[in-house]
């Protein structure tokens, strides 16, 4: 078998998706929240609020996470798990706290959790859509 050169890989395409998604999973959250506190009230914007900083949490660690792989990538410290498990649990624990304490319900900590893949899902429409037409052919 003939082994084949693989051509390098271009890191602006997943910069520019970065950068795209550092902007759109806070607003993705702000938007979130206002309709929360627009049509629900303040208990569920709260709820939504608690979620979507889980959500940013999570997702910052992932992207941590996934920078440092591959080669010539500076590894992650091994507190880098530490540090996901610690903020997993105390946000855990406030969430499970907050819906105690406040009477919140469950869904909106969800709604607000999935604020990152409600940014991704903008992204991808974006690429799809909005970019053939920006891009000049030849």
């Amino acid at each position: 078998m003939v082994e084949r050169k693989k051509p390098p890989l271009d890191a602006a395409p997943y910069q520019a998706a970065m950068r795209r998604l550092m902007i759109l999973v806070p607003a993705c959250g702000v938007a979130g929240i206002a309709v929360a506190l627009a049509a629900l009230g303040w208990r569920h914007a709260v709820g939504v609020t608690i979620g979507v900083l889980a959500g940013w949490g999570n997702f910052m660690l992932l992207v941590r996470v996934v920078n440092s792989l591959g080669p010539g990538a500076n590894r992650p410290a091994r507190r880098t798990g530490f540090l996901l498990l610690g903020v997993l649990l105390v946000l855990g624990g406030l969430g499970f706290g907050i819906i105690r304490v406040l009477g919140i319900h469950s869904e909106p900590l969800f709604a607000g959790l999935a604020t990152p893949l409600a940014a991704v899902i903008v992204s991808i429409f974006f690429e799809l859509i909005l970019l053939p037409w920006n891009t000049k052919p030849g």
